[in-house]
């Protein structure tokens, strides 16, 4: 992509968000997951911010994804 066409550039990491919803969270025991979400982020919240700011930007993101388990869910 030729960066000089484009509103925003974005460098940063790309992860995969992991959330585990406990109803009743006890510290020190055993608790229950009820519910997982898994979700991209680190810069794919600030994507996401952006973009719903405004739709028509055009943006360029950089980024590397790390050596995840297996890694094949934010390529």
């Amino acid at each position: 992509m030729n960066t000089e066409n484009v509103d925003i550039s974005i460098y940063g990491n790309l992860i995969l968000d992991h959330t585990y919803c406990v109803r009743d969270y006890v510290h020190g025991a055993s608790n229950t997951c009820e519910n997982k979400h898994t979700s991209p982020g680190a810069i794919a919240n600030v994507v996401d911010a952006l973009i719903r700011v405004d739709r028509d930007l055009s943006l360029n993101v950089i980024s590397r994804v790390g050596d995840d388990t297996p890694g094949r869910y934010i390529k």
